[in-house]
């Protein structure tokens, strides 16, 4: 999940389950490309599609689409570590 490598794309259908923003913070339009991502990396993990070994990875990825969204730098810290706290980190 290299941001300079990755030539992946995630697909999602219309209508999956997906958790949305964590902690103390609500789904906005800056942050739910981020979530979606995030959660459907997660759920590939625990479903061993993905390797265990790029938990931390995917939430960099989710870390860094905040960033390209837009995400005011307190807030994306914020969400950060409400995803660190979460239990779906590490």
């Amino acid at each position: 999940m290299d941001r300079q490598r990755r030539g992946g794309l995630v697909f999602a259908r219309e209508g999956r389950v997906r958790m949305g923003a964590s902690g103390p913070t609500i789904d906005t339009k800056n942050t739910q490309t981020a979530s979606l991502v995030h959660d459907a990396l997660w759920q590939l993990i625990a479903a061993g599609k993905l390797s265990k070994d790029l938990r931390d990875a995917s939430n960099d990825e989710f870390h860094a689409i905040l960033i390209d969204k837009g995400v005011r730098s307190g807030r994306e810290r914020v969400i950060k570590f409400a995803v660190a706290k979460s239990g779906t980190s590490g």
